[in-house]
């Protein structure tokens, strides 16, 4: 270590022996801080993350209004697809291509702002986070940053081919990309995915006790439901899981006595109204169920519940439990039908504006073994899992070292990974940088956080600054402390 760390070592740990003195050096520094946001000088341009050779954004923090900017420039040029398409080609009109660009911004701004907040968890400095927004801008004269070059297809069974070259960065785009792709529309695979998180979710603990003759969920109620909205909050991303559902069913104990009838419906109401409290963006997943002979469906999953719980056969059998028991399944129940499926609302060009945030390909499988020790098995499900023992058997090394890259911030930050596997339709996830997906993970705002962490130096260290998810989806700073990250 130099010299100048040693001193710096030192007057730091004396410091934090005189805690008034600290504090007020650090209330300084603070205003410092904030100044300097006030003045433009958390600022980056053109930032090239850690994915080495495919992201590049600049970058603004501005602390006293609690927002952190993702500019992008991005310029066009149009033209017409002439590969076999005779006559039935046609040519781009002044209001088409305004309508591409107008679309372009709209979707990549609405589907990648706000997804996340960056957290600063340094004390007394709690009040200091930041909402994302991000900003497609087309330059007014020349190329920028990135340049597309968009063909018009007369139909939309002409696929676009659409991809960023690393080295130049031309995008090439298809006049369909900015839409949602209909011919993915419904996913089973996804929705298998999907439903066994969520079932691991549930699992967690599946049973809810309550206290003689109420139905007012106990503090060690509570606890029980911290681990299941926690690993909830890993299902649902941002959006809805589509079709699927968590049904509750509570009874009322045999020694409650017959003067309380509705008390295992209420209780079942009151794990509703606490799980769709801490997601109120997920409207209706969580269903009351009135009964197993209404619900013929839910028995066997509820009954393997109560068991976990270590409910009593014989109070299984009577169904006299003071409780509520939790399954997950498909909406209504109908196991084995087409709700046994979910929307993917893909569209290309959010994928590829990914890359310009610097995120690799997850279907191109782990990259290197720095990815293969983080990749986290418990996001997949088996069928996935197999795919992923060993590195990708095709790879390069731009894809390397994009693969360390993530893996870095991936350690930096401690948060879970993406699934990283080939592009199987047997195991594919919704995520947006798979490919066919339209979910946002913390792990894709790492190439954000970094950018965040390197503004904000000296006056804040990486490790005290944390992604976490907003509680509303809106712009309102997420409360959700519990998010393990």
């Amino acid at each position: 270590m130099s010299l100048m760390g040693d001193v710096f070592d030192r007057e730091f740990a004396r410091l934090q022996k005189n805690d008034g003195e600290f504090k007020r050096l650090d209330k300084k520094l603070k205003e410092q801080f904030i100044r300097a946001g006030r003045q433009g000088r958390l600022s980056k341009k053109k930032f090239e993350p850690a994915t080495k050779n495919i992201g590049c954004f600049d970058a603004k923090f501005e602390p006293q209004r609690n927002l952190i900017t993702i500019t992008v420039s991005l310029s066009y040029s149009f033209e017409r697809d002439t590969q076999g398409q005779g006559p039935t080609a046609v040519s781009w009109t002044s209001e088409d291509i305004s309508t591409f660009k107008t679309k372009a911004k709209q979707v990549i701004e609405e589907f990648w702002s706000d997804r996340f907040t960056l957290t600063c968890s340094r004390p007394d400095w709690l009040d200091i986070y930041a909402q994302v927004k991000i900003n497609l801008v087309e330059p007014k004269t020349g190329k920028g940053v990135y340049h597309a070059v968009v063909k018009k297809y007369p139909d939309t069974k002409w696929s676009s081919g659409a991809a960023i070259n690393r080295e130049t960065r031309e995008a090439k785009f298809g006049n369909f990309d900015v839409e949602p792709n209909v011919s993915d529309s419904r996913d089973k695979a996804g929705f298998a995915f999907k439903k066994e998180q969520l079932s691991l979710a549930v699992a967690r603990n599946p049973y809810i006790a309550f206290d003689k003759g109420t139905a007012k969920i106990s503090s060690a109620g509570n606890f029980a439901l911290l681990p299941v909205c926690q690993e909830l909050r890993k299902v649902f991303g941002p959006g809805r899981p589509d079709n699927l559902r968590i049904y509750v069913y509570g009874k009322t104990g045999s020694n409650e006595g017959r003067h309380m009838p509705q008390l295992g419906k209420r209780r079942a109401k009151a794990v509703k109204d606490y799980l769709q409290s801490k997601f109120p963006t997920q409207d209706n997943f969580v269903e009351v169920v009135d009964s197993f002979a209404k619900e013929p469906w839910i028995e066997a999953p509820m009954k393997a519940a109560l068991q976990k719980a270590g409910i009593s056969p014989q109070d299984q059998a009577s169904r006299n439990f003071s409780g509520v028991v939790m399954a997950a399944g498909a909406a209504k129940g109908r196991e084995g039908t087409d709700m046994e499926t979910q929307n993917r609302n893909y569209i290309v060009i959010v994928h590829e504006f990914g890359h310009m945030l610097g995120l690799p390909d997850e279907y191109q499988g782990v990259n290197c073994l720095a990815m293969k020790e983080l990749v986290d098995l418990r996001t997949c499900i088996p069928e996935s899992t197999k795919k992923m023992q060993n590195l990708a058997s095709q790879s390069d090394e731009a894809r390397t070292q994009q693969a360390q890259g993530f893996a870095k911030l991936l350690r930096d930050t401690g948060l879970p990974s993406p699934m990283f596997s080939d592009n199987n339709p047997a195991s594919m996830p919704n995520s947006i940088m798979y490919g066919g997906g339209s979910e946002i993970y913390p792990a894709h705002y790492l190439t954000i956080w970094q950018a965040m962490t390197e503004m904000c130096l000296p006056y804040l260290l990486p490790h005290e600054w944390k992604i976490v998810p907003n509680a509303t989806g809106s712009a309102n700073r997420s409360d959700l402390s519990g998010f393990v990250t």
